[in-house]
């Protein structure tokens, strides 16, 4: 049974890393064609050296800055992972946050009523629950 699975993540392991190869091995050789065939042309005197260099050039600019746009995006990628959204709230956590929301606006606005009440009666001294008087 073990064997089997070493066999089996053996060939799986041997498999990417040939895809990966293969797939490596396949821009190089791409690579590799096009200095060919730009040297080609320089050497036959149909493009001049200096054009040649300049086309160099421009690609690796160009290549350089795909890969910096393919690791922002993959790194926003990662990053947008991270957020956790929810689409779905069940009702009974949207009626707890509404109950948990309504206390508060209620002493919030029962607090406010006090202020403005003692402000129209002119009161300097509120009575408390110690039986305490405070000034206001």
């Amino acid at each position: 049974m073990k064997t089997g699975k070493l066999l089996i993540l053996f060939t799986a392991s041997f498999a990417m890393t040939t895809a990966w190869s293969s797939e490596r091995e396949e821009l190089l050789k791409l690579k590799n064609t096009t200095l060919n065939l730009i040297q080609a042309l320089v050497e036959e005197g149909l493009l001049p050296a200096e054009k040649a260099r300049k086309l160099i050039r421009r690609a690796e600019a160009k290549a350089a800055e795909e890969v910096k746009e393919a690791a922002a995006e993959a790194e926003e990628e990662a990053s947008s992972r991270k957020a956790i959204r929810v689409t779905y709230v069940p009702q009974f956590v949207r009626e707890e946050i509404e109950e948990k929301v309504r206390e508060q606006l209620r002493k919030d606005v029962v607090d406010d009523v006090k202020v403005q009440a003692r402000k129209k009666a002119g009161v300097s001294q509120v009575p408390c629950r110690n039986g305490w008087n405070v000034s206001v």
